[in-house]
């Protein structure tokens, strides 16, 4: 099974991979997003046996007035389902702007297919913005 990223409008990008690329994409959005929480959200991975401590530890990291109520669209989706799910247009300036130097190598589609992928992904982004379209995975 795969997953394939892309915009609810007419565009030419699109991110075909497995799960993991959504994965890799949060964990780099969670990392810029804030130190703290980005190093605990790496856990997630790992935390299949002792998700009631993950998410404790999610709600008092959360629950600090650093995180603005502006910013609940990122945490959701940060949180939303992998198989099937989207972001507006607003939320996707924010993850532009989180991950727009990122320098990040690791590869998003399946790695025959693998080129420019972090800047496939950023122009995706952009393009949903300015055209006001949701991303969506699927």
């Amino acid at each position: 099974m795969g997953l394939i990223i892309e915009s609810n409008c007419k565009s030419t990008i699109s991110l075909i991979g497995g799960y993991g690329m959504l994965l890799t994409i949060r964990e780099e959005v969670a990392k810029r997003f804030d130190k703290e929480f980005g190093e605990h959200y790496a856990r997630l991975r790992y935390a299949i046996d002792d998700i009631e401590d993950f998410d404790k530890t999610t709600n008092e990291i959360l629950s600090h007035s650093r995180f603005k109520d502006e910013d609940a669209d990122i945490i959701d989706f940060l949180f939303a389902s992998d198989c099937g799910g989207k972001i507006n247009y607003k939320t996707c300036k924010k993850v532009v702007e989180l991950i727009e130097d990122s320098d990040n190598k690791y590869c998003l589609r399946y790695a025959y297919y693998s080129k420019n992928d972090w800047e496939d992904l950023k122009q995706l982004l952009w393009t949903c913005y300015k055209r006001r379209a949701n991303l969506i995975w699927r």
